[in-house]
């Protein structure tokens, strides 16, 4: 009672007296300019003159009753555009708005509802039809303008919800090139608020040369996207002028995505966008374009967009997000990337020039990332002239302030393509990382399958050093960075291009203190490397002139270990590992062409309890300007790097010199049994190198080769067992233990309990090195035995098999390996939906090996250990990446045993049916999953409502009457209501003439109705009790002034007649009755 007397005074003295309206045509909208407070109702489909001029303020109540107000055209001077100007505390409920309009002028602030909406409430509102908009840009008026085809701007404190956007909307504008403009199909610009079950369907065209921000559903956002889907045929952004050709993505002058443009958060919301183009240089995303540095956390979304970004510059996108800088947890992208920058070449002057980064998730990460899936068709990055940086899952792992982890995630891709200009970098996970300040990262529990990973460089003609090609399975580059627990599985890993190109299983370069732990590769088909020598690299130098040391090479697990980086517990298996090198013999340099088949270059670096397993290598020469370094575990190992506790089998190798200008050269390098060349203070120990085939050699004289090491600069080398032999080699026969020495630095090598293969009827079994001095050294040490003493325990002087932590040997074969990878989880965090943990069950300390399984031919060594094998799926049942193939539980097939096969559990939920002829499930309205399990309205309404199609693609529930909308689901709020619409715990909107009780009721007036003169009383009681109040409040509030004025209006009201009447909760004066008023 006390608060409706009060509410109807403040409004009489602010001028605003609520009544309760029902409006038939546009005379009565345009009243609402007077009763800004009103309770409205539609009474019948209005439809609006052109040139309409919006209603400045409306806080009051508007039910549409599901009547549509048409819109054609709008009027205004001061840059507010909308059916309102301005909605403040206002409630619009089950209204449709019907648009065939075009809108030209200036403004700030437009949507076709409001331009701006502060606490404001919404529910089953609808806009639909066709929205053109025209504007030229300048400053001033406004830095920054918004557009929403709902709401220009919005802020306040609960959740905009239960909106549906159904437009076909253009947004085109000239002028200024330095304005943001925030455009959304919903809202233009949010702040300090959410938007809820916010749907939009049609398409979004934007033109002009502005800095602006798109969103399917909001441009800017500085809060969430909660529930939300954007479905939008086609989205369209062109920035045009010259500053769409300037600046870099990171400035975010042009972002994109298919849900928000910026916003702090995506959550349990969805896309789907057939055709998103965009062109300048931009930030795009699947969902976001740019997710802002903050506590909330994206989660619980999934997007399916085909992105196509052109660009004279900078690129960043990603299937869900372009760069991210808040966490995201189990979402998933589909769909395809696909980004080219037609960019000019830098002048020599220039250092840094655009990048364009791509990933089937993210563009590009500074933020943790857990439980993602990517599973795009393809990721294709292509530079004209610069770098270009393409991963399956992520393009970059930038950190920034502090460490980021990206963890229990996967992507799965047919094709990954990096080309550039100057380098491409691609990879089935993440192509490279990038470090604002030295801070570590880390990846673990994560997975990549690739059908193709392709990278080249077009830079013949470029006059730069840094020109390179990198593929791997994995990730492409990386600095700082800590792997565990992962692994990828490709069917081609490719690189093509000039000065460095390299390939690797896993990994392609590995520095500055990055590690890889407990991991995995396997490339099914073939991994190639083609590379050419041909033009000038450095600035300034001549056709006869190069750098040293340019390189190019493969292995099956990692290309480089660099820089104080470590691999550790790790196994690599390829198919075939393919080098093919062209150079021009008129440059001088060094080009070294390496191969391994663990890795082809280690260089500070460590690699330890690993091993690989390769079936076929080959490298293809043509020029006496390159060096080839080839061994079975790695090709070059320099600078203090290490290899230890390592094994490797290769079934055939073959080098092969094809040149009509010289007949069999002699090329430089190193060509070794286990290594081929080792420098400056390197180790290889207590490792075992094993060839099914004679290395074959064709076409050229290696100047270093050696049965252990080709070239031995100055390093050591003990407890290792090579079983390697060569052919082709009829001037030289086999070679001694180590080929090439360096006699200057002699006492700076050392070999200790060596033991290689004694080829029949050769005379590799001499002295072990030229060097006489190094021989009375360590000729002791170097042990030439047979194949047959190799199976013998008591060959291995030294090595104690039965205490030996090293090595392992029994009657049925060879030396094995202890301690080799067990794939151990370093968290407890496990999988979650298809991927899981290694089972605890699959996972050992030691691994046997008999003859017959790694000695001879066999193709079973993966399948020997069963810690490569321990992957769960979702439905149950072994995991084997055999390679790339899934053992699934009845029931389940496809990768990760994701997919449901209703013939066999036959089990389609009460909502499905079970397809017999396809084997899949026939899911009801509202519902999904290959069994229907989920439902597109979460947990079926709660049971207190329907679960309804909105559009082709939009669900959402309709919640019975006593019920209101919280996030997916009904919650009981208005028990017994009858003639309203339940808003809220205890909150409705009554239909008129019904007035509100404020419980959740809505009663007829006359069940309120008491005599005027106990009201009266009441007034004069509560009139006393208040001035005394404000006697004392005075002097610390001026405003009271106001509310003494209030209470003397009220003394002085007196009964015009017998009765009169007010309604409690909303305090409006309805039709005088004749003998009771209304408390």
């Amino acid at each position: 009672m006390f608060k409706g007397v009060i509410l109807l005074l403040l409004a009489s003295a602010l001028g605003c007296v609520p009544r309760q309206l029902t409006i038939t045509d546009e005379a009565g909208l345009k009243a609402l300019a007077d009763c800004p407070c009103c309770a409205v109702e539609l009474g019948s489909d209005v439809t609006l003159s052109e040139n309409w001029e919006p209603v400045s303020l409306f806080t009051g109540t508007l039910n549409g009753r599901g009547k549509t107000i048409t819109v054609s055209s709008f009027t205004f001077s001061d840059g507010y555009g909308g059916i309102f100007k301005h909605l403040n505390q206002s409630k619009i409920v089950n209204l449709k708005i019907r648009a065939n309009t075009e809108v030209k002028g200036s403004f700030i602030y437009f949507g076709l509802l409001a331009a701006t909406a502060t606490d404001s409430y919404f529910s089953q509102v609808v806009v639909e039809g066709t929205l053109s908009i025209t504007s030229s840009l300048s400053v001033p008026p406004a830095e920054t303008i918004s557009i929403g085809g709902v709401l220009g701007y919005l802020t306040g404190v609960e959740p905009a919800s239960d909106i549906l956007v159904k437009l076909q909307m253009t947004v085109t504008t000239a002028g200024s090139d330095t304005v943001r403009l925030n455009v959304g199909m919903g809202v233009g610009l949010v702040e300090h608020a959410a938007l809820s079950a916010v749907h939009a369907t049609g398409s979004l065209k934007v033109t002009g040369p502005a800095r602006f921000t798109v969103g399917g559903i909001v441009g800017n956002s500085t809060g969430t996207v909660q529930r939300s889907e954007s479905y939008p045929a086609e989205l369209t952004v062109t920035r045009t002028g010259s500053a769409a050709t300037t600046g870099f993505s990171y400035e975010l002058d042009l972002v994109v995505g298919g849900i928000a443009g910026i916003c702090g958060a995506i959550q349990h919301s969805r896309a789907v966008i057939p055709n998103m183009k965009v062109t300048g240089i931009s930030t795009v995303g699947g969902a976001a374009g740019y997710l802002t540095r903050g506590t909330s956390m994206s989660s619980s979304s999934w997007t399916n967009a085909t992105i196509r970004v052109t660009a004279a510059g900078d690129i960043t996108a990603g299937g869900f997000v372009g760069w991210s800088l808040s966490s995201i947890r189990n979402c998933t992208s589909v769909g395809n990337v696909h980004l080219h920058t037609q960019d000019q070449p830098l002048p020599p002057t220039v250092s840094v020039g655009p990048e364009t980064a791509g990933g089937g998730f993210a563009g590009r990460v500074s933020a943790d990332v857990d439980e993602c899936y990517a599973y795009p068709e393809s990721v294709v990055c292509i530079s004209d002239n610069c770098v270009s940086y393409c991963g399956g899952f992520i393009g970059i792992f930038h950190r920034q302030n502090s460490s980021i982890v990206v963890k229990n995630s996967a992507a799965v891709t047919k094709l990954v393509n990096a080309t550039g200009g100057l380098y491409g970098i691609a990879a089935g996970f993440l192509s490279r990382t990038e470090n604002e300040h030295v801070h570590s990262g880390a990846i673990y529990l994560c997975a990549a399958h690739g059908d193709v990973i392709y990278s080249s460089e077009s830079g013949e003609d470029k006059a730069t050093s840094w020109k390179s090609s990198i593929s791997a399975g994995f990730v492409g580059y990386a600095e700082y960075l800590q792997i565990s627990n992962t692994y990828a599985v490709t069917n081609k890993v490719i690189s093509s291009g000039y000065a460095f190109s390299t390939a690797a299983g896993y990994g392609g370069s590995l520095r500055y203190r990055s590690t890889i732990q407990d991991s995995f590769a396997v490339v099914n088909t073939a991994l190639e490397v083609k590379a050419s020598f041909l033009r000038t690299l450095y600035p300034g130098y001549d056709e006869t002139q190069a750098p040293d040391d340019t390189l190019t090479g493969g292995a099956s697990f990692v290309a480089e270990v660099y820089r104080n980086s470590f691999i550790d517990r790790c196994y690599g298996r390829a198919e075939s590992i393919n080098i093919t090198v062209d150079a021009a013999n008129s440059i001088e340099g060094n080009r070294l062409a390496l191969l391994g088949g663990l890795s082809m270059l280690t260089m500070t670096g460590k690699l330890s309890d690993s091993f690989a397993d390769v079936k076929a290598m080959k490298m293809k020469i043509n020029s006496t300007k390159v060096q080839p370094h080839v061994g079975t575990i790695g090709g070059l190992v320099s600078s203090l790097g290490a290899i230890d506790d390592c094994w490797a089998r290769v079934g055939e190798t073959t080098m092969e010199y094809s040149d009509t200008t010289a007949t069999s050269p002699e090329l430089d390098g190193g060509i070794g049994g286990i290594v081929g060349s080792l420098h400056l203070g390197s180790t290889v120990s207590n490792s075992i190198a094993y060839q099914t085939k004679p290395i074959s050699i064709s076409g050229f004289v290696p100047k270093n080769l050696g049965s252990v090491i080709g070239y031995l600069h100055d390093g050591v080398v003990r407890r290792v067992i090579v079983n390697v032999s060569f052919i082709g080699l009829t001037s030289q026969g086999q070679p001694k233990a180590f080929g090439g020495l360096n006699v200057s630095n002699i006492n700076a090598a050392m070999a200790g309990q060596v033991y290689y293969l004694n080829t029949a009827n050769t005379d590799n079994c001499g002295e072990p090195t030229a060097n006489a001095d190094f021989n009375a050294k360590f000729g002791s040490q170097l042990h030439c035995v047979g194949a047959d003493a190799m199976q013998n325990s008591a060959t291995y002087d030294g090595i104690n098999f039965a205490d030996d932590s090293i090595f392992g040997h029994d009657t049925t074969g060879y030396p094995y390996l202890r301690n080799l990878p067990t794939l151990s989880n370093p968290s407890k965090e496990g999988f979650v939906d298809n991927l899981r943990k290694p089972s605890a069950l699959g996972a050992t300390k030691e691994r046997r090996w008999n003859y017959d399984k790694v000695w001879a031919n066999s193709d079973d060594t993966f399948n020997h250990c069963p810690h490569l094998k321990s992957f769960k799926s979702l439905g149950g049942g072994q995991v084997y990446v055999t390679p790339g193939q899934f053992n699934c539980s009845p029931g389940y097939s496809g990768a990760f045993c994701s997919t449901f096969q209703c013939t066999i559990n036959g089990d389609c939920g009460s909502g499905g049916r079970c397809d017999v002829s396809t084997g899949s499930c026939e899911c009801g309205l509202g519902l999904y999953g290959s069994s229907c399990s989920e439902s597109f309205c979460g947990s079926n309404c709660n049971r207190n409502g329907i679960c309804t199609q909105l559009d082709n693609y939009v669900f959402t529930c309709a919640c019975d009457q006593t019920s209101y909308k919280h996030a997916e689901a009904c919650r009981v709020g208005c028990t017994n209501l009858m003639n309203g619409i339940c808003i809220g715990p205890g909150d409705a909107i009554c239909d008129i003439p019904y007035v509100s009780t404020g419980t959740g009721m809505c009663v007829s007036p006359d069940a309120l109705f008491v005599p005027v003169r106990q009201l009266y009383s009441t007034h004069k009681v509560m009139s006393g009790i208040t001035i005394a109040l404000t006697v004392v409040s005075v002097v610390l509030v001026a405003g009271i002034v106001t509310l003494i004025v209030f209470l003397l209006k009220a003394k002085r009201m007196g009964p015009t007649s017998n009765y009169m009447k007010m309604q409690p909760q909303d305090s409006i004066p309805l039709e005088e009755h004749a003998a009771r008023s209304v408390l």
